[in-house]
C-alpha cells in the first residue's frame, strides 16, 4: 500500500464551503478509482477546533503504484494543478494495515520518525511500530 497527500494551504479569508461544495459535487467522481482503498478530503478552518489557517489536505490509500501512477500521470490530478497550481505530493509507506471500516473515524495522524543510516532495514518496522508511542504526532492537515 502507498498513500499521498498533498496540501493546499488558502487565504484566511477563503470561503471553505467552496472546498467542502468541490468535494460533494467531485469527490464522487474517482469513486472506483483503479487500485484506491480510501479517499479521505481533509480541511482545516481558520479558527474552528485551534486551526492557524484554512487549508485542504487530500489523503489517498493506494493498494499498489498502479492506480497511483495513472491519477498522476494520466490526467486526472490536472484539476488539482489547474485549480490549485501545483502542489507537492508526499508519498508514505503505511507500516501497519489501515481499519476495513474508517467512516467512524473523526481524526488522522501522521507518525514519523527519522531513520538513522544502516547496513540493513532489517526489523525496522518492528521497532518503529514498538516505538509508536513515543513518536511525534503530526496533525495530517
Amino acid at each position: 500500500m502507498i498513500t499521498t497527500q498533498y496540501k493546499i494551504t488558502l487565504p484566511s479569508d477563503y470561503d471553505m464551503n467552496i472546498i467542502k461544495a468541490r468535494v460533494i459535487n467531485n469527490g464522487h467522481k474517482t469513486d472506483g478509482f483503479d487500485d484506491l482503498k480510501y479517499k479521505l478530503y481533509l480541511i482545516t478552518e481558520k479558527g474552528k477546533n485551534h486551526n492557524l489557517q484554512n487549508s485542504y489536505c487530500p489523503l489517498y490509500l493506494w493498494k499498489n503504484h498502479n492506480g497511483l501512477n495513472k491519477f498522476l500521470f494520466e490526467g486526472y490530478y490536472d484539476n488539482i494543478l489547474t485549480s490549485f497550481g501545483w502542489q507537492q505530493v508526499q508519498v508514505g509507506i503505511p507500516l501497519v494495515n489501515p481499519p476495513t471500516n474508517i467512516s467512524p473515524y473523526k481524526y488522522l495522524f501522521h507518525l514519523t520518525k527519522p531513520i538513522p543510516p544502516q547496513g540493513s532495514l532489517r526489523n525496522t518496522k518492528e521497532e518503529i511500530v514498538k516505538d509508536l508511542p513515543k513518536i511525534k504526532i503530526q496533525n495530517l492537515c
